[in-house]
């Protein structure tokens, strides 16, 4: 596969429309990917349907991004092929350990649930207070803990952590 570097105008164009899409000034698809075959005036191919997009995968895993996105989770939770949510508290929200609610919601619903602590995202706590609080509150073997720590000690002791949240 080719590099292909994007011309100005085209970057210009690109970032005029993704502003259209969140100012709600765009009526179709932010984004269109296709394969080298097709040629201007193409159309879009049709959307799969959600047995489609659920099923054409062995793990498939929902994007749930931050408190404006919760009111989408009970269609979510509707997708019986679906496998986990991935919470993101979003940027300057209270960690995910004070989402427990919503966490035992998904497990309640038979899906698992992948949560993150790293930069703007709940590194004001303390990952391992709430790898325990996580661990304790839900069930630890449907639990994905994703830190981005400072070294191999820290990371060492999460997993450490998560061990003995299992053998409660």
């Amino acid at each position: 596969m080719k590099t292909r570097w994007i011309e100005p105008e085209q970057l210009e164009k690109a970032q005029e429309r993704n502003e259209a899409f969140w100012e709600g000034r765009l009526d179709g698809p932010l984004m269109w990917v296709t394969g080298p075959e097709a040629h201007p005036g193409t159309s879009p191919p049709e959307p799969p349907t959600d047995e489609e997009l659920w099923t054409a995968v062995d793990y498939s895993l929902y994007h749930l991004d931050g408190p404006d996105a919760i009111r989408h989770l009970p269609r979510v939770l509707e997708i019986e092929s679906l496998d986990c949510v991935q919470w993101i508290h979003g940027a300057g929200q209270p960690s995910a350990g004070h989402w427990l609610d919503l966490l035992q919601a998904v497990q309640a619903a038979g899906k698992s649930v992948q949560v993150y602590y790293g930069p703007t995202h709940g590194e004001e706590a303390d990952p391992g207070e709430e790898l325990k609080t996580l661990c304790r509150e839900l069930d630890p073997d449907r639990l994905f803990f994703w830190a981005a720590v400072d070294s191999t000690e820290e990371a060492d002791r999460l997993v450490e952590l998560g061990r003995q949240g299992r053998r409660r």
